[in-house]
């Protein structure tokens, strides 16, 4: 029987499962190349505020490419990878980097990636420059005035006012483990209620580094939940998602249990008929200084099928 390193190494490391020799794939792991690209010309108009004038046209890339693996093994449990590559990185050139296992008992991933409830939200579909994907924030700068007041405090990528995908302290891709359950409730293939769980041992990605916790936040739990159903050509999705971080820097300097922790929340609600799909979305922000906001969002789609 073949062998593959990455899959029973990844079997070990999850520490889930127990490594036998009927666990071992019996096919290699199968990469498959692929990605996006989006480019973006567009027009800004903003105020000239003590010198900082960020208003005219400008132009806007987004590109990454994706390495995706997947195996299945002799007891029925499939084991895949996802790297993604940043075309035209900034400061991140590997955006996500996880492993999953997916079996009858639902689905685990540890690495790089969003956490539960980023990834159970549901919000308007996005199109062009990506209103609720927190491109946004690329056309919208933070400036200083004078007096040393920002404009614009909420504005950050993963914040509401760029996103109602978020999370507490927008960690994002931080390493975590996440766990989602199968889709229960009803009947149906992919329809029904599920949830989902992760844990962050801080905000940090790409770091293999112990958290030193007396100076930064750590212990990160976020959880989600949501249902979706399709009937014919009628959809309809509802979401709810919390996080927050159980163990501050700040606390921990003072000698203290507990102080205000950052935490975050996001709802949404999507409808679909045909072609024709609209949502409504929600995400807040506490007890994250200047970032503290929230936010709301609404649109309309609609897809047109080929010419």
């Amino acid at each position: 029987m073949k062998k593959i390193l990455l899959g029973s190494t990844a079997i070990v490391a999850a520490g889930m499962i127990v490594s036998a020799p009927s666990a071992i794939a019996a096919e290699k792991l199968k990469l498959s190349v692929g990605g996006y690209m989006e480019q973006w010309f567009g027009y800004v108009s903003a105020d000239d505020v003590d010198g900082q004038d960020y208003g005219g046209f400008d132009i806007k890339s987004d590109a990454e490419i994706h390495f995706k693996g997947k195996t299945k093994l002799d007891n029925g449990i499939s084991v895949g990878v996802n790297v993604q590559l940043e075309a035209s990185q900034n400061g991140d050139q590997i955006d996500e980097a996880y492993m999953h296992i997916d079996g009858g008992f639902g689905q685990i991933i540890i690495g790089d990636e969003n956490s539960a409830q980023y990834k159970m939200h549901y919000a308007p579909s996005d199109y062009g420059i990506g209103m609720n994907s927190g491109d946004v924030t690329a056309w919208n700068k933070t400036i200083t005035d004078a007096s040393g007041d920002k404009i614009n405090n909420g504005s950050s990528y993963r914040a509401p006012f760029g996103s109602t995908y978020i999370e507490p302290d927008a960690v994002n891709d931080s390493t975590k483990i996440s766990y989602f359950t199968p889709r229960f409730g009803f009947v149906g293939n992919g329809n029904g209620f599920q949830l989902g769980l992760s844990y962050a041992p801080d905000g940090t990605q790409d770091s293999n580094s112990l958290p030193n916790r007396d100076a930064v936040n750590s212990d990160y739990v976020m959880i989600g939940a949501n249902f979706k159903q399709k009937m014919g050509d009628v959809s309809v999705g509802i979401s709810g998602g919390y996080g927050t971080v159980t163990d501050t820097a700040e606390a921990t300097a003072d000698g203290e249990d507990s102080k205000d922790e950052p935490e975050s929340m996001n709802f949404g609600i999507k409808l679909g008929l045909g072609g024709l799909s609209g949502g409504v979305s929600y995400a807040n922000f506490s007890d994250h200084g200047d970032k503290d906001a929230e936010g709301i969002n609404a649109g309309i789609a609609y897809a047109q099928d080929g010419w």
